[in-house]
């Protein structure tokens, strides 16, 4: 691999946090003007933000596919095609068997169609631009989308399952100093309407320059020589891991010693014994989760 190839593609990193930044601006703009209400479009714009971010995770993991095995850019165009087209069937198929035909008729609904089909269309129609138009290596491309898609669902379930509750329990602690007269919450505000759209504006503008600093990371140079995600780190996956149970990390413990153990061996047995660690401690993790049903 070139020095070009592992230094810092800076075009590449103003252009992939562009947009997100431009989305957080705007977003904390909006939440600076006094007396701003959203209307009902803006409502459910908001709403249909979450399985449009989903669905954009999920279309970044085809491209890598289509990245990865298509011979040229027309038959990974038409790999990346396919693979939608199936699990969009397979997708409408489970709402209707799950929501009955009322759910088809309204995802069919022209208002729908506008806050939710006209998005992915557009990422659609984008995406074979893209795929068309690329020139580079499609191996590392497929690699940089496989890292952007994991680190864009990772940092989804972060922003919606994890970080509202911390925030929720840190202000209603600052809100009950506030009441009981302590002098470092004394900025802290009462609760209202008001406070909540601005907060939630604010809080969509931080989700937004999130997913700006995941997609500039991917072009910066430590990405190029380690091949690593900005957050495959350990924090994250205990964080993800949090209400799992206990038991869970003592086997994962077990296995990443025993990966580290005979990783770098040359012994002609180290692979055989490494099997063996990994299927003892799987072994392990069952007993005990057996034992916790029985009690």
């Amino acid at each position: 691999m070139s020095q070009a190839t592992l230094s810092t593609n800076w075009q590449g990193v103003v252009l992939s946090a562009l947009i997100p930044l431009v989305v957080a601006a705007g977003f904390a703009y909006t939440a600076l003007i006094p007396g701003w209400r959203p209307s009902e479009s803006w409502v459910w714009g908001l709403f249909f933000l979450v399985p449009l971010e989903f669905i954009r995770a999920v279309m970044l993991a085809v491209l890598c596919v289509a990245y990865k095995d298509g011979r040229d850019p027309w038959d990974a165009a038409k790999t990346f095609l396919i693979i939608t087209a199936v699990l969009t069937v397979l997708g409408l198929g489970y709402l209707v068997l799950e929501g009955g035909i009322d759910i088809l008729g309204e995802i069919t609904n022209p208002f729908v169609l506008k806050l939710l089909g006209v998005p992915i269309m557009i990422m659609l129609i984008d995406s074979i631009i893209g795929i068309l138009t690329f020139s580079g290596d499609p191996r590392e491309q497929a690699n940089r989308l496989d890292a952007l898609s994991e680190d864009s669902i990772d940092w989804l379930s972060l922003a919606i399952f994890r970080l509202p509750f911390v925030i929720a329990t840190l202000y209603g602690l600052l809100y009950w100093a506030n009441s009981e007269g302590l002098r470092f919450a004394a900025w802290v505000p009462a609760p209202s309407a008001d406070l909540a759209i601005r907060a939630g504006l604010i809080y969509l503008a931080f989700y937004f320059v999130g997913k700006a600093l995941i997609a500039a990371y991917l072009q910066t140079a430590r990405y190029a020589q380690t091949g690593k995600r900005l957050l495959d780190v350990p924090w994250m996956q205990r964080v993800r891991s949090l209400g799992r149970g206990e038991r869970r990390f003592e086997g994962r413990d077990i296995e990443r010693e025993a990966s580290e153990r005979y990783k770098y061996s040359e012994h002609p047995k180290s692979v055989l014994k490494f099997q063996e660690d990994l299927i003892r401690s799987l072994k392990e993790k069952a007993d005990r989760s057996a034992g916790s049903g029985n009690k």
